[in-house]
């Protein structure tokens, strides 16, 4: 666990991620044919799975543990500490891509919140 989020990084998300986002602004940033400016660019941001420990089953998928829990054990621990942390946690996610000149003006806690299947990271909603 890292409640603190000592070893918080976006690191991973340098090599694709950042470079892409900062392409495609490049297009959000561009004038009109007759000149006039386009609005103002806005990056809504979801993310698709809390980190492993925040979760149930500790894992990204939905393919482990009790699929018939009434709760679910891909979902993410309802305790305050963790509570807390995934609320940090998405913080400086937003903190981070604006040291990157990228500016998050909405952020959603969770894609696809109750979405069936199990191969992709994901963590479920009730």
């Amino acid at each position: 666990q890292d409640l603190t989020m000592k070893h918080f990084s976006v690191e991973r998300d340098l090599e694709r991620l950042i470079p892409y986002i900062t392409a495609a602004q490049t297009y959000m940033d561009a004038s009109a044919s007759d000149g006039r400016s386009i609005a103002p660019r806005h990056l809504f941001a979801s993310a698709w799975s809390p980190p492993m420990w925040m979760k149930q089953n500790q894992n990204y998928s939905g393919c482990t543990g009790d699929h018939d829990s009434p709760d679910g054990t891909n979902s993410l621990i309802w305790e305050t500490d963790v509570l807390d942390a995934y609320a940090h946690y998405l913080s400086l996610f937003v903190s981070a891509y604006k040291t990157h000149g990228i500016n998050v003006t909405a952020m959603m806690v969770q894609n696809e919140p109750y979405a069936g299947g199990c191969n992709y990271p994901k963590c479920e909603w009730t």
